[in-house]
């Protein structure tokens, strides 16, 4: 890890919330999130890219300091989480 710097674990195939831009860099709700709260830390962010499967032991080895997207809370003696900032339901739409 570099001083001044905070990486942070997401996961780019999931859009709208994980993706890259046009400009080959993430973006989405989860990368703009994560860029505020280094911000307001005074940190910049460094993005690993991962499956969501991996966050959980990037967190733990060190490689990032905190993981951002769709995150359960299966294992929670393994790691400190926040109160969730979203939550969503998933729906089908078909025509009557």
């Amino acid at each position: 890890m570099i001083q001044g710097f905070s990486y942070v674990a997401a996961d780019p195939g999931f859009p709208p919330y994980c993706f890259y831009g046009e400009d080959g860099g993430l973006t989405g709700l989860f990368p703009e999130t994560a860029r505020e709260i280094c911000r307001r830390l005074g940190l910049n962010v460094v993005f690993t890219e991962a499956a969501e499967a991996d966050f959980l032991s990037l967190v733990q080895s060190g490689r990032a300091a905190f993981a951002i997207g769709r995150i359960t809370q299966d294992d929670e003696a393994a790691a400190s989480y926040t109160a969730p900032f979203m939550q969503t339901r998933q729906v089908i739409l078909v025509r009557k």
